[in-house]
């Protein structure tokens, strides 16, 4: 397993360049105008808690592996009500036509964001507890990059409005540690898993599936932020 981490630590640096994380840090930008991508960020937020209680959480674990995955799923299917939070204060919960919201919602502009939970829930369903680890290493690796962005400029937006972000904030950064959650030994535990010649191809090759999946998903959240900034300005 510990080649695979390796792995994980490579694809989290490339993560780290994007340039969605670049404008998050951008001075030019405002921060009260920074978070405009949040309402495009719903198909996936909301959809990752249904990832975590009904494809990660198995109600009747037969090994240790599976019940560490439980107590994990258990706690991040809970983070989207910080998200509902955050809407609210930065004034984006405002009423909508039902027809409106799904077009928004299912427009092609957010396919990667539908696409990245469809594409997780296949892999979890048909993996095993060693590989469903590597895929929830993968994506609290790619989760700890994002919220270290996320958390920098909701400081910022504090800072110009007084007002605090949960989801998009220190809150939520503080409970994205990187790994698995679960237990105090988590590295060492998962260092000790010994993965088979197929086990070990296979692994690389989701972290490489869920790499570009969050890659694609924050170029699509950028676009949207640089698009709708545009359109403010006119």
């Amino acid at each position: 397993m510990k080649h695979v981490l390796a792995h994980v630590d490579q694809k989290r640096s490339e993560f780290s360049q994007l340039p969605f994380f670049a404008y998050l840090r951008d001075p030019d930008v405002a921060p009260e105008k920074r978070f405009v991508f949040a309402p495009a960020g719903a198909p996936f937020i909301m959809a990752f808690a249904d990832l975590n209680r009904y494809i990660l959480h198995v109600s009747d674990p037969q090994d240790a592996l599976q019940e560490l995955i439980n107590v994990h799923s258990d706690e991040d299917s809970t983070h989207f009500s910080m998200y509902l939070v955050d809407l609210e204060t930065l004034g984006y919960d405002l009423p909508l036509r039902f027809t409106d919201a799904l077009e928004f919602l299912w427009a092609d502009e957010r396919k990667s964001l539908r696409q990245t939970c469809y594409s997780l829930a296949a892999m979890l369903a048909s993996a095993s507890p060693p590989l469903r680890l590597v895929i929830i290493e993968t994506i609290e690796a790619m989760g700890s990059v994002a919220f270290q962005a996320f958390s920098a400029a909701a400081a910022e937006y504090h800072a110009a409005t007084g007002k605090t972000l949960q989801y998009f904030g220190h809150r939520h950064e503080a409970l994205e540690t990187g790994h698995t959650m679960g237990t105090d030994d988590i590295e060492q535990r998962l260092g000790a898993i010994v993965l088979d010649e197929q086990d070990s191809v296979r692994a690389r090759e989701l972290v490489d599936v869920v790499f570009r999946s969050f890659s694609d998903m924050m170029n699509e959240l950028h676009q949207y932020a640089i698009q709708n900034q545009a359109e403010k300005q006119r």
